[in-house]
């Protein structure tokens, strides 16, 4: 019965994870991230997304070749989940590209089904008034909404029960930006390599309003 329901599913396949960091980042706009748990279904579309290309990036935890078993996933196949924890307390989910320790943040989500639960997860650790707006507009949020924790690190996404993509609508209008947090990555500062939906960026956790206008030109 399982396996009838993936197959009559629009779940993404290796296929869509094995291409290269850009890309994935870009395709992952507008798809819709599903987690199953607990009898619950919850989903949500990304709307921003970070590359990290791995072993050249100064900003990627994989860079000049580090690994370890913290970021091992960064090194395994296409499609694998990359979860780790900030400051002991909070989760960010990423997911394995093409290319060696490359893989992408997820930012950002929309949410569209299983809103109850995700904000029932989200009062867990914070008091302040759970609007949809910024119940999953930052990777910390969505990871609690979602409740995605160290538990699915290198869980691979094509077969899992538990979290997977689904395919969306393709995003032509996206914007092209720097990435948040990482100033001490150099060179790397600057590069385009954050990008959101601008027809959903009410949901985004940063917009870059000059990046924007640039699009509109």
């Amino acid at each position: 019965k399982m396996a009838k329901r993936r197959k009559e599913s629009n779940r993404c396949t290796k296929d869509f994870f094995n291409v290269s960091c850009q890309a994935l980042a870009k395709s992952l706009l507008g798809a819709v991230l599903v987690r199953s748990m607990e009898g619950s279904v919850l989903k949500g579309i990304i709307v921003e997304t970070e590359a990290y290309l791995g072993t050249k990036d100064k900003a990627a935890h994989s860079y000049g070749g580090h690994r370890t078993e913290r970021n091992e996933a960064m090194y395994m196949q296409p499609g694998t989940a990359y979860v780790y924890s900030i400051y002991g307390i909070h989760c960010c989910f990423n997911i394995s590209s093409a290319g060696e320790g490359a893989a992408v943040l997820i930012r950002a989500v929309k949410p569209l089904k299983g809103i109850d639960c995700m904000q029932k997860h989200r009062s867990i650790k914070s008091k302040k008034n759970q609007t949809i707006k910024a119940l999953c507009n930052g990777p910390a949020k969505l990871c609690n909404a979602f409740k995605i924790e160290k538990s699915l690190n290198k869980t691979n996404l094509a077969d899992s029960d538990y979290i997977w993509i689904e395919e969306g609508n393709p995003q032509e209008a996206i914007v092209s930006c720097p990435r948040i947090g990482i100033a001490k990555a150099q060179e790397w500062v600057d590069k385009d390599l954050r990008f959101y939906t601008i027809d959903k960026s009410y949901y985004v956790s940063k917009r870059d309003t000059e990046k924007e206008r640039e699009l509109a030109m």
